[in-house]
């Protein structure tokens, strides 16, 4: 954090160093030249404005990503790992084939969705984040 604002009030200093310098060229310039200085400055400030204004929407909502995370699991549950070619006698009813780790996650029972969704929305939320902040990075540039 401290480096962070160490990082900001350089940003600053730099900042508020070339304003200055550039008010003292200003006014060595006539009235029309001022005019047009102003001129160049407004279009700057309203394309910064219009630069900070594009970003990465990111997750709208963080309930339907749950929801679709959640769906998916179920998916994985049932038809990946309860395919009947996992159990003995093609049975999910049966004791998975030994060594077939599917059918062994597959007799957890109903918690294993319930992991599953916990960890595809970790997957799915650090994915967006890392757009957004990617986006924010390119935006201050």
């Amino acid at each position: 954090m401290a480096h962070n604002c160490a990082f900001i009030l350089l940003e600053l200093e730099i900042f508020f160093v070339s304003v200055f310098a550039i008010r003292n060229k200003v006014k060595e310039l006539s009235q029309d030249d001022r005019s047009e200085v102003g001129k160049v400055y407004t279009i700057i400030f309203k394309l910064k404005v219009m630069k900070k204004n594009i970003s990465f929407k990111g997750v709208g909502s963080a309930g339907f990503v749950l929801i679709a995370c959640f769906i998916l699991a179920l998916a994985i549950f049932h038809y990946v790992l309860g395919n009947p070619a996992n159990f003995m006698n093609n049975d999910p009813n049966n004791q998975p084939i030994p060594g077939n780790l599917m059918g062994t996650i597959y007799k957890g029972g109903m918690i294993v969705p319930v992991i599953q969704t916990l960890l595809l929305t970790v997957l799915v939320l650090s994915v967006e984040r890392f757009f957004a902040i990617r986006k924010a990075r390119v935006g201050e540039m």
